[in-house]
Parts: structure tokens; sequence; C-alpha cells
């Protein structure tokens, strides 16, 4: 299932010259993956060292702004180099200054949302949309998810925002499951965290189910019994 993952990725990075992207953004990769500069760099440290945006360009760009960039890395197989994309997108975080930069903005929680929101799976024509942005739309509405789970930006997120975060995750997850041949293990687990990840700060300090405990410390879901505990979990909150 991972294997799938990884080829929309490859499809993704492959064609990133081939097509135009319809984006408001100041500041875009100076060097991206197919071109002769790319291929050239040959060193990983090289290629991550290529990837940092500047300085000056980076505390002028909005967060809006800054989620597109962090999406659109040139090093996506760093993302998914690990066993679950909770692990990837940390270890990214230590190297590039983007994802470090959005951890530090206050409003980092709202607009990751306001994002996820925008590109909403069930919203999505699976018949009609092209391959590649198809993929586009898959992985990076999982990368977003995962990028919103982490605890630096869910911290800034109020009560409201984590109720309205676990029902968008439990949607996603309900339309991940039921389609295993669009989404791969990691996607589920990307919408299967941040669920989890709003359980539990909703959980007011609560008694947490230990293998719910161990999903948030391991990332990975390692039995179908994990899904059914999700639900019963969520069951316990009031959505409004």
């Amino acid at each position: 299932m991972k294997c799938r993952f990884i080829i929309i990725f490859s499809l993704l990075t492959c064609c990133l010259n081939a097509q135009v992207a319809e984006k408001k953004v100041a500041w875009d990769y100076p060097v991206k993956p197919g071109t002769e500069e790319w291929v050239a760099l040959v060193v990983h440290t090289k290629m991550i060292e290529v990837c940092q945006i500047p300085d000056q360009i980076l505390k002028s760009l909005t967060t809006k702004e800054l989620i597109i960039l962090c999406l659109d890395y040139p090093l996506q197989f760093d993302f998914i180099a690990y066993d679950n994309l909770q692990t990837g997108v940390k270890k990214v975080a230590k190297t590039f200054n983007g994802l470090q930069e959005l951890y530090q903005r206050k409003d980092n929680a709202q607009c990751l949302f306001d994002h996820l929101r925008v590109n909403r799976l069930d919203t999505a024509n699976f018949k009609s949309l092209p391959i590649l942005r198809l993929g586009e739309l898959i992985a990076k509405q999982s990368l977003a998810e995962t990028m919103l789970s982490q605890e630096l930006v869910l911290a800034n997120a109020s009560v409201e925002q984590q109720l309205e975060m676990a029902s968008f995750a439990m949607k996603n997850l309900a339309i991940k499951v039921q389609m295993p041949q669009a989404y791969s293990r990691l996607c589920v687990e990307a919408s299967a965290y941040l669920l989890c990840a709003n359980l539990k700060r909703l959980n007011n300090g609560n008694d947490f189910d230990p293998d719910l405990e161990m999903f948030l410390t391991t990332g990975s879901i390692r039995n179908v019994a994990l899904m059914e505990k999700l639900q019963q979990q969520y069951s316990k909150i009031s959505i409004k």
C-alpha cells in the first residue's frame, strides 16, 4: 500500500516542471526535481540546503503562503521515507526552515484547517479528475492533516476548533477506509492520527485508551481494532 503512495509522489515530482501551478505565493523554490540543477546536486544535504526559504522571505510570507510552500517541499520523498507520515514530517521539520517557521505561527492551526476544508475529499470527483491532480489532492491532504496534528499546531486550536477537526477527520477517515483502492495505509493513518490527537485533547485529562495512546506514540496502525476504538472515543464527544 505504501508503494502506491510512493508512485503518486513519483508522478508529482517528475511533472513539477510540466505543470503551471495556480498559486499566489511571493516566492518559489529556485531548484526543483527534474531539472539539471537538481540532478547536479547529487548529495542529499545539498538538496536540503537549496530547499531552505531565505530568511528575508520566510518572515514576510503569510501563514497561508507558508503552508503551500511546505506542502510543495521539493524533497517529497523525505516525508514518506519512514513507516508513517508522522515520523516523516517530524524528520523533515528538523532540517526544513519552512516547517519550523510554520510551527511558530499562532494562526497555524486555523490556516491549516482552512486549507483542508477548501480541499475536501468528499467534494472530489474521482471519475473526472486527471490522475495527477487526484494524486496531488490525496497526497497533500494527508500531509496537511499530519502537519495539523502536530502538538505545536493543535496547541493553538480552541476547543471548538478541536471539535470541528475531530468531526472533519472522522469523515475523511470513513472516506479513506471505504476506498482502499485510492488510499494507502499512510493516508488512512494521517486522518486517524488527526482524529486521535484531537480526541486526546478533548478528553480533559481523563484516562485515554492505552491502544490509542500507543498510536499517538508510534503513528502506525497495528490492528483493525484501533479503528473501532477511535469510533467509540469519538462517539463520547458532542459534535454540534
